[in-house]
């Protein structure tokens, strides 16, 4: 995205993508981004190991281990959606990191996602009681303290193990 003089936000090429994409484990983008090229997306999907599409009120597909599924947002009364996608992307990079698991981490993006857009501006960043509760509190330790033991188990560093088993 650019700015021109006024503030305003607008789209511009995503020149270097590709290289970028090489470097990395994972990676977040809207299908906004590529102009709703999914042709674009399926060649990219082919070169970072998870790749995270948004498409605001309908979710996200995941696309890891050449397959793809899409991950159904619950639908909000939408009040602003400004910061929608960075809080997606937040909340799917640190439960993507902690768990492995890219659908998870996608259902609980969605699920922080739509409740971000039901309030106006910053007002819309959920506060740490309101990301506990979104994720079910409980469930929530039970699926870390699984995922902790076994992640103790394994010598390989936490950033070579992607890509992740697709379940």
């Amino acid at each position: 995205r650019q700015w021109d003089s006024r503030g305003r936000v607008s789209k511009c090429p995503l020149g270097g993508a590709e290289e970028t994409l090489r470097l990395a484990n994972a990676a977040v983008l809207s299908i906004e981004d590529v102009n709703g090229d999914w042709s674009i997306i399926e060649r990219w999907s082919k070169i970072v190991p998870v790749l995270a599409v948004t498409q605001g009120a309908s979710g996200a597909t995941i696309f890891a281990n050449g397959k793809s599924k899409q991950v159904v947002a619950e639908p909000v009364a939408e009040t602003d959606p400004t910061g929608a996608g960075d809080v997606f992307a937040t909340a799917f990079f640190i439960n993507l990191q902690r768990t492995g698991d890219p659908l998870y981490a996608a259902d609980i993006a969605n699920r922080i996602a739509a409740f971000s857009v039901t309030r106006p501006g910053i007002l819309g960043i959920p506060r740490d009681e309101e990301v506990s509760q979104i994720m079910g509190h409980n469930h929530l330790k039970q699926y870390d303290n699984s995922r902790r033991s076994k992640a103790r188990n394994q010598t390989t560093p936490p950033d070579q193990r992607y890509p992740p088993k697709f379940g």
